[in-house]
């Protein structure tokens, strides 16, 4: 189960927060769109995380993906359409919790022009 999506401001008629959840199971349709529910999210034990720039992160009909640089030489890189599976949301960032390695490059800007294959010229990180 994840929760995708968590609005940053409060409702000013209620003063609750619009929460967008993906459940994995809910066998006896308990659970319904719209419904109200007061809810507790519990962090998992930390460890080490891969987190991406939001404006990494994809999404189409296929899902969620990052491009990845592959063949990194002398400033240039050839993409890579990469699927991934994101968790927690904070503070402008995506974990990736499935699809990305720890050291591998990933495009920030571009994601609706670049198509896989292309090739792209890296800039100096500033």
């Amino acid at each position: 189960d994840s929760v995708p999506i968590v609005r940053t401001t409060a409702s000013t008629s209620s003063a609750t927060f619009e929460v967008h959840a993906r459940l994995e199971s809910n066998p006896e349709s308990k659970l319904r769109p719209g419904m109200a529910a007061e809810i507790q999210l519990s962090p998992e034990p930390s460890a080490a995380r891969i987190t991406v720039p939001s404006v990494a992160v994809g999404e189409d009909v296929d899902g969620r993906f990052v491009l990845v640089l592959d063949d990194v030489n002398q400033g240039r890189g050839r993409v890579r359409r990469q699927p991934v599976k994101v968790g927690r949301f904070r503070s402008g960032r995506f974990e990736v919790v499935d699809g990305l390695r720890a050291g591998e490059v990933i495009v920030t800007a571009g994601l609706g022009t670049l198509r896989e294959g292309t090739e792209v010229k890296i800039p100096a990180a500033r």
